[in-house]
């Protein structure tokens, strides 16, 4: 089937804080109030792909966009999350998917994201509307738009308690072996992460064999959106929203999660920024050294994305969070 008969889907993405959210917001409701008969759809819903904001009360931390649960008049009533049967997580009038729905104690994988945002596209779609995916985890991207046949591969106690038994500079040696491209992206400071990547690299699935398993069916005709900020500004941004994290609160969402029992070694609990929090509140260095140390950890984990993202072909790049330039593409891509 050729581009032009399949489904269209808006992908917009970039590292984080580079404004995404604002910009797919922004974008959202203009396009909602162009559409109608004349425009072949009648409105715009979004689809996050952030492995971190699909997750409850992790709101200052994972830059959350503030929202409520509504009712959508239109929709089915389907949904992933039974607590918000028959509601959608409203943004300024936007309707989001895959955001504010898991417990911090559940998994989400790859696998999970784009067997639910496939049914999120194809429910947006029935219902005439245009679906925009947007986010920074360059993997759900990826394995969405490429259709990729994940097999996954499931946890192994037995090798993880191997692994745990290993140093982290052994563990970052071995996956250099078991597959040398996990390396660029995979945080190599952080143990945990080194230990999945070994144990999905080992059962079969590492990155190079999840590329080598992208279908040929191509399930929708795309297009991908990228904001591109040059390093210094990308980095000061980062800075600044951390900044305002910090103000509204993000010690303090730390502290809750702490008391309603949640393990910092849940994955949901890897987010930057919360460790790091947590050993301020331990005495085990100041304010400042934490933020400093938050911020430094943001800015390698962007450096990351972008590396993901610029192996990623057919992306548009856009100067910083242009909002003229992404609607010109937006509306040619819809003609």
């Amino acid at each position: 089937m050729t581009s032009s008969l399949l489904p269209k889907i808006i992908v917009i993405l970039g590292p984080t804080a580079s404004g995404k959210t604002e910009l797919a917001l922004r974008l959202a409701k203009e396009f909602s109030a162009k559409g109608g008969p004349a425009s072949g759809w009648n409105g715009v819903e979004i689809i996050s792909a952030d492995s971190r904001q699909v997750y409850k009360y992790l709101n200052i931390g994972s830059a959350k966009p503030s929202g409520k649960w509504e009712k959508l008049p239109d929709s089915d009533g389907q949904d992933s999350n039974q607590d918000n049967a028959n509601q959608v997580y409203m943004v300024d009038g936007v309707p989001h998917y895959l955001m504010d729905i898991l417990d911090p104690a559940e998994s989400f994988s790859v696998a999970d994201f784009k067997r639910l945002a496939l049914e999120k596209i194809a429910d947006i779609q029935r219902r005439g509307k245009i679906p925009f995916i947007v986010g920074g985890t360059g993997l759900y991207i990826q394995a969405l738009v490429e259709n990729w046949d994940i097999a996954g591969v499931l946890p192994n106690k037995e090798l993880r308690d191997e692994l745990e038994a290993k140093s982290l500079s052994e563990l970052i040696k071995q996956l250099g072996v078991a597959d040398k491209q996990s390396l660029k992206i995979v945080d190599l400071k952080n143990k945990r992460r080194v230990i999945r990547a070994l144990e999905v690299a080992l059962g079969g699935g590492g990155a190079a064999a999840r590329r080598g398993k992208r279908t040929k069916n191509k399930l929708f005709d795309y297009l991908m959106v990228g904001i591109n900020w040059p390093l210094t500004t990308l980095r000061e941004r980062i800075q600044a929203r951390l900044a305002e994290q910090l103000a509204r609160g993000f010690t303090l969402e730390t502290k809750s999660l702490i008391r309603a029992g949640y393990s910092l070694d849940l994955p949901s609990l890897s987010s930057l920024g919360y460790k790091e929090i947590v050993r301020y509140l331990a005495g085990e260095m100041t304010d400042l050294e934490a933020e400093e140390k938050i911020a430094t950890n943001i800015w390698r984990y962007a450096k990351r994305q972008n590396t993901w993202f610029r192996q990623m072909p057919g992306i548009n790049w856009i100067k910083g969070a242009d909002y003229d330039e992404s609607t010109r593409l937006i509306q040619q891509f819809l003609r």
